[in-house]
């Protein structure tokens, strides 16, 4: 009886932890292909946008590099991070976008595994491993802020997402490495 009672209770603890465990991807992910970029994370661009409020729930995120005088890196980190209490960030799980992406371009697209949680800090962390004291923080929020009502992304003509994506196909992780040194 008692060897039936902690199979019974051991059991289901096993299966809820290989659920967790098997739920959204690993934990990162490296985008490889030939770019013409050597630069820096100088010149970084994102959207949202950093300090942005009223961001939708359904937003994706782009990285990209607007001015050619300042082009990307050949290798950089990116994770999406949520705020928690106090100054905790945890880990957001992404899938990058290849067909929305334009990494000749210097256009970079992930979407969140789930839609983003209102009323939430998030920030965007960039690093290049080749620098190891380069890093970009963008943090923006998805509510109401200091008593503002948000409008919503078509009144204020965000689009947060590619033109026409509806759903990113991959692998989630917690970081992308977007590799094009090794090429």
């Amino acid at each position: 009886m008692k060897r039936l009672r902690i199979i019974s209770i051991i059991i289901p603890m096993l299966l809820a932890m290989g659920l967790i465990a098997g739920c959204g991807g690993g934990a990162s992910k490296v985008q490889s292909g030939e770019t013409p970029w050597g630069g820096s994370l100088r010149g970084v661009a994102t959207s949202p946008v950093d300090g942005d409020m009223a961001v939708p729930t359904y937003a994706w995120i782009h990285i990209y590099w607007p001015d050619e005088n300042y082009p990307p890196p050949n290798r950089f980190t990116m994770v999406l991070e949520k705020g928690q209490s106090g100054d905790r960030w945890g880990r957001v799980h992404t899938t990058y976008s290849k067909e929305d992406s334009s990494p000749i371009g210097g256009s970079w697209w992930y979407e969140p595994y789930n839609n983003l949680s209102p009323d939430t800090w998030y920030r965007i962390v960039l690093t290049n491993p080749d620098r190891r004291s380069e890093r970009v923080e963008v943090y923006f929020y998805t509510g109401a802020y200091y008593g503002v009502q948000p409008l919503n992304a078509l009144s204020t003509g965000k689009s947060y997402r590619p033109e026409g994506a509806t759903k990113a196909v991959g692998e989630p992780a917690e970081s992308h490495t977007v590799d094009t040194k090794s090429q």
